[in-house]
């Protein structure tokens, strides 16, 4: 992603974390179920997901990239 002034950033935007508090507790499991049937990959991401994005970023050159 470049900004208006040259600046890059690599980011990650995952969709629904399983493991997080939030879908633990604020989401019913009814609407979980509907948002499954939505994610091509048919479950939520994991923490560990983000972990293994993060380590990649951090580990090998990669500059201007956005991971969904």
């Amino acid at each position: 992603m470049n900004g208006d002034i040259g600046i890059r950033v690599n980011a990650i935007a995952p969709g629904p974390i399983a493991d997080t508090e939030g879908m633990k507790r604020l989401v019913p499991e009814p609407i979980k179920e509907k948002l499954k049937r939505r994610i091509p990959l048919g479950r939520f991401g994991l923490i560990k997901d983000i972990e293994t994005a993060a380590e990649a970023l951090l580990r090998i050159f990669i500059r201007n990239s956005d991971i969904d």
